[in-house]
């Protein structure tokens, strides 16, 4: 029964997106913890957002001096902006409207969220005037442990697309490409903790 149940609440984990929103993409299980549930936490653990570690990848029809990673890298600045839209995420659709308070250490109940950006391919440098479908993609592995043992619950991965309009590559539309992704991940977490806890 309970192999069952956290089968059920890691698919809904990686599956329940708003149909509306098409560039929703699903994150592979790769490792749940058959002894661990949703349904033990009530309060939220969430780190800021990893990206020190993500490799720039420069898309596949660049060539020549352009795919030098070091002209992809993300200025500080973008960064923060990053980090920022990350948190509003997760405030508004974790924590809002009587959701699961995300609170500032760790503590009993609390599910530590981890969430690390692998790798990122932009579509356009910052100067190419050029109109893209979305913004490019990017990697995302998402650990969730016991925020007082560090035991890990579970571990998701998958490749997601930035956006899905056309729209000439701007900062703007980045990072509004980038919000929409972080709306859909707060949903999606959301949604399954939601899940457990009706069982």
């Amino acid at each position: 029964m309970v192999q069952r149940r956290l089968t059920r609440y890691f698919f809904l984990l990686a599956l329940l997106v708003p149909a509306a929103q098409a560039f929703s993409q699903t994150l592979e299980v790769i490792y749940r913890n058959p002894e661990m549930s949703l349904a033990n936490y009530d309060t939220i653990f969430l780190d800021d957002l990893n990206i020190a570690s993500a490799k720039m990848v420069p898309p596949a029809w660049v060539e020549g001096a352009d795919r030098n990673p070091t002209r992809w890298e993300i200025k500080p600045e973008g960064v923060k902006a990053m980090q920022k839209a990350f948190r509003a995420a997760a405030d508004e659709h974790i924590a809002g409207n009587g959701g699961y308070k995300i609170v500032s250490a760790p503590e009993a109940k609390a599910l530590e969220v981890t969430v690390y950006i692998i790798s990122l391919t932009p579509y356009a440098l910052p100067e190419d005037e050029v109109v893209t479908k979305g913004t490019g993609e990017l990697t995302m592995q998402v650990t969730l442990r016991d925020s007082i043992t560090n035991k890990l619950v579970a571990i998701l991965e998958g490749p997601q697309q930035v956006g899905e309009a056309y729209h000439e590559r701007t900062d703007l539309t980045a990072l509004d490409d980038l919000k929409s992704l972080f709306d859909d991940w707060g949903k999606r977490l959301r949604g399954a903790m939601d899940e457990s806890h009706k069982q």
